[in-house]
C-alpha cells in the first residue's frame, strides 16, 4: 500500500493539514468527489479503481469490483438515481452509491443580481433528492409566492421591497430537508446625491459604507460652502421609514457635527414636500436615533444639516442608515401565472393590472412558445362580490386626432375562448363562473355573470384569435358590487 502521501486533511479551514491516505495504493490520484448530505463521505479514482472513506474509517476501501486498470479522471454523483458515475480512459461506469442519505435542501438561481429593470429569476433545485422527491418552494415578495415545480420561474416587485428570503423544501422517501437563504437578493443603499463633498478623502459614499472609521465631509478647500448641507440616499425601493440613526465623524474632532437637522422622505428624490423630522442633535459623537411621529412610505430620504457647533460651516457623517419596514402590500396583485415574455419585450404578468394602457402581459414567446391554456391569478387582498370582468387586449389600430388610423399593433395573443373563475382559495377553483368567446377588437371586453363573493380570480385563456399559442393582456379588472 502507499507510504507516500496522495491526500490531506484539513479540520481548521486550512490553517493545519494532515495525511489523509491511509488505504491508498501507491498509485496517481486522478479525481475526489464528496457526498452531499453524507457522513462526509468522500470517493477518490485512482488506477486501481475506487477508494471510499466516511467519517469514523480508519483509512480507505477499496469500492465496487471489476473496474479495469484505467485513469479515472471524472466523477459525478446522480443523487436522483443513486448512482457514482465515472469517465474514464476505458469508457463510462457507473455503480450505485456505498450508501443513500436522507434529503438535502439546496437553493441555485441563474444570477444573484436583480433590478427594477429586470427582475425575472429562474430557480433551480440543486439538492440531494431521488426521482420522485417532490419540492414546495416559498419567495416572499415575488409573483409567484410559491411553487411546487423543480425549477420554477419568479418576478420580483423591487417598489415594495429590496430584501428577499428564499425557502425550498424537499420531501422524498428518506425524509425532508428545508433550506432558507435569508437576504437571497439585497440590495445596499446608494448615495442618490449630495451638496458637496472634500475630494477623494472624504465622499459621500463614506457615510454609507459600514465602516465608522471613514465619513463623508463636505468641501472645505478650496471652497468653503455654508450651510445648509444635504445628503439624499436611495433605498432602491419602496420602504416604510420609522426613523434615521445618525453617527457623527469618530476621530479628528467636532469638525462637521450636525446641530440642527431636517430629515425628509419621498418617492420622488426631486419633490420632498414637509420635513417628516427636524431638531437638534447633543454635541457629542454618540450614536443619534430620530424616530419618526409617523412613518412614511418612500425610496428615497433625505438629511438636511441646517447648522453645526461652534460656528463651524461643514457637515459630517460617519453612518447614516434608514429604519425601515415593507410597506403593506398594495391590492390587486399578481398572485400567479403560467407565463410571460421578459427576453424580447416587457411581458410580464403584472402588466396586467398596473392602469397603464401602454403596457401588456405576453406569454413567452421568444425561443419557447408555451402552449395554450395560458393563465394568470389576481389576489384583491379581501373577499369581494364580484359581477364581472373587463379585458383589454394588446390594440391593432390606434386613431389619431380623431382622423388618421394608425396602425401600431398585431393580433397575435388576443384572447377567443376563456374561462373565468373566482374563489377564496387559490388552489381550489371549483367550476368556471362565466365562459365564452370575445370578438378580435380593439375595445375592451366585458364579462358579466351572476354576483360572486372570492377574494381570486382567476383568468384563463383556452384559445387564441388566430389559433395561435400566445395569449395578452393590456388591461384586466372586475365590476363588484
Amino acid at each position: 500500500m502507499n507510504n507516500n502521501p496522495k491526500i490531506f486533511h484539513s479540520t481548521n479551514g486550512g490553517v493545519t493539514w494532515t495525511d489523509f491516505s491511509e488505504g491508498l495504493p501507491d498509485q496517481a490520484i486522478y479525481s475526489l468527489i464528496y457526498q452531499r448530505g453524507s457522513d462526509d463521505l468522500l470517493y477518490v479514482g485512482t488506477t486501481f479503481g475506487v477508494y471510499y472513506r466516511k467519517a469514523g474509517m480508519s483509512q480507505w476501501e477499496l469500492f465496487g469490483r471489476n473496474l479495469p486498470a484505467c485513469k479515472t479522471s471524472f466523477m459525478f454523483i446522480n443523487y436522483a438515481k443513486g448512482k457514482l458515475r465515472l469517465g474514464t480512459s476505458r469508457g463510462l461506469f457507473e455503480i450505485d452509491l456505498y450508501e443513500l442519505t436522507p434529503p438535502k435542501a439546496n437553493i441555485t438561481a441563474n444570477r444573484s443580481e436583480i433590478t427594477l429593470e429586470d427582475s425575472v429569476v429562474q430557480f433551480a433545485d440543486y439538492s440531494v433528492a431521488d426521482k420522485d422527491a417532490t419540492y414546495l418552494w416559498e419567495f416572499p415578495g415575488a409573483i409567484p409566492s410559491f411553487s411546487t415545480e423543480e425549477r420554477p420561474t419568479v418576478t420580483y416587485d423591487l417598489n415594495f421591497q429590496n430584501i428577499f428570503d428564499v425557502t425550498l423544501t424537499v420531501t422524498d422517501k428518506r425524509g425532508t430537508s428545508t433550506q432558507t437563504i435569508t437576504n437571497f437578493f439585497n440590495f445596499p443603499a446608494t448615495v442618490e446625491s449630495f451638496s458637496s463633498e472634500h475630494s477623494n478623502e472624504n465622499l459621500a459614499i463614506y457615510a454609507i459604507d459600514g465602516n465608522d472609521e471613514t465619513f463623508w465631509h463636505t468641501e472645505w478647500f478650496p471652497n468653503n460652502p455654508s450651510h445648509p448641507h444635504e445628503l439624499v440616499i436611495d433605498l432602491g425601493g419602496l420602504r416604510n421609514i420609522t426613523g434615521i440613526t445618525y453617527l457623527p465623524r469618530q476621530s479628528g474632532g467636532e469638525n462637521g457635527w450636525i446641530n440642527g437637522y431636517e430629515i425628509y422622505v419621498s418617492d420622488d428624490p426631486n419633490n420632498w414636500g414637509d420635513a417628516v423630522a427636524s431638531g437638534n442633535w447633543a454635541e457629542s459623537s454618540d450614536l443619534k436615533t430620530v424616530n419618526f411621529a409617523t412613518s412614511k412610505v418612500g425610496r428615497y430620504y433625505r438629511l438636511v444639516a441646517v447648522s453645526g457647533f461652534n460656528q463651524n460651516t461643514w457637515a459630517a457623517v460617519a453612518e447614516i442608515k434608514a429604519i425601515t419596514g415593507v410597506p403593506k402590500t398594495q391590492y390587486p396583485r399578481v398572485y400567479d401565472f403560467d407565463s410571460q415574455e421578459t427576453t424580447e419585450q416587457d411581458g410580464r404578468a403584472i402588466n396586467a393590472i398596473d392602469g397603464n394602457t401602454e403596457t401588456f402581459w405576453h406569454s413567452e414567446w421568444n425561443g419557447v412558445t408555451d402552449q395554450l391554456p395560458h393563465w394568470i391569478v389576481i389576489d384583491l387582498g379581501e373577499t369581494k362580490t364580484i359581477t364581472g370582468l373587463n379585458y383589454l387586449s394588446r390594440p391593432v389600430n390606434v386613431i389619431h386626432n380623431g382622423i388618421t388610423t394608425i396602425h401600431v399593433g398585431n393580433e397575435n395573443g388576443r384572447i377567443s375562448n376563456y374561462e373565468i373563475y373566482i374563489s377564496d382559495d387559490p388552489n381550489n377553483w371549483g367550476n368556471a363562473i362565466a365562459s365564452g368567446i370575445w370578438e378580435s377588437t380593439d375595445e375592451m371586453k366585458t364579462a358579466n355573470f351572476p354576483a360572486t363573493s372570492g377574494r381570486y380570480y382567476k383568468l384563463v385563456a383556452l384559445s387564441e384569435i388566430n389559433g395561435q399559442k400566445f395569449t395578452n393582456a393590456v388591461e384586466i379588472s372586475i365590476i363588484t358590487e
